[in-house]
């Protein structure tokens, strides 16, 4: 998303080579700064209001791995304070 300011706190939870499945972590931060993009066929989108106010999303994605290739991704996501601190430690 071309309207993201951040992505931070990006964890791999699970990764699973026998079984081809991997589950990632990372915290999605749109300060509301950003009111258009400019798309590659020279459209402009509005960004909606919802990212108008500063907010923080916690994403999980699960990723399924076929062959040496990502076949599948399905993403989560809910809403936390802006910049809110993972409850997890940060590698150092």
């Amino acid at each position: 998303m071309g309207f993201t300011t951040g992505c931070r706190n990006r964890r791999w939870l699970v990764v699973d080579p026998e079984r081809g499945v991997i589950l990632a972590s990372a915290y999605l931060d749109y300060d509301g700064t950003v009111a258009e993009m400019h798309l590659t066929d020279g459209r402009v989108w509005k960004v909606p209001p919802y990212f108008m106010t500063p907010r923080t999303n916690q994403s999980n994605e699960a990723y399924r791995v076929e062959n040496g290739d990502i076949s599948l991704i399905e993403m989560t996501m809910y809403e936390v304070p802006f910049n809110a601190v993972p409850p997890f430690e940060q590698e150092k």
